[in-house]
């Protein structure tokens, strides 16, 4: 881990501090991810959190880091966690959820786009993504579609339970 650890070090210890804590076994993935924790609940750490995700010698952990991230972050800051990510398959996992964050977005009404996916487009969507639409979306036709072709029994039926709802409104 040489040079790389004692910067990634560093930082952790400075947030660490700030989140709480005076000592941290840097060595130990739990540890620093009870750091990264804390800091992901803390606004203000965002930035040095953001640093610690490149310097993270743990592929799995710093990709908790940034799929939790990327659900609390502003849209527009959203690609640069996913860049962070060293490794290129789960540098390619972010960047979808990017993508797909984008749609739900859409889906649930935060974001003034339309947005009207075709059924073999619904089916193409990651299981996540459907169960996520089928939990927020505000669109009758989308969650129409994903009542009959959603992947899972629970994505259909949740579908089809919010379609109900929606139209007894």
């Amino acid at each position: 881990m040489g040079a790389r650890f004692s910067d990634l070090g560093s930082v952790v210890l400075e947030v660490a501090r700030r989140t709480g804590s005076e000592t941290v076994d840097l060595s130990s993935g739990h540890a620093r991810w009870e750091v990264y924790r804390r800091a992901m609940e803390a606004p203000a750490e965002w930035g040095p959190l953001l640093e610690i995700v490149g310097l993270e010698p743990d592929p799995s952990i710093a990709m908790s880091v940034v799929l939790q991230m990327l659900e609390r972050v502003p849209e527009a800051e959203r690609i640069s966690w996913a860049e962070r990510i060293s490794m290129e398959d789960k540098r390619s996992l972010a960047v979808l959820r990017v993508r797909e964050l984008r749609i739900l977005d859409v889906l649930s009404g935060n974001v003034g786009a339309e947005y009207d996916p075709a059924s073999d487009e619904i089916s193409e969507w990651s299981d996540w993504l459907q169960r996520r639409a089928s939990e927020e979306s505000t669109s009758s036709r989308v969650l129409e579609q994903l009542s009959q072709l959603g992947r899972t029994r629970r994505v259909r039926h949740l579908s089809a339970e919010r379609l109900r709802a929606l139209r007894q409104c």
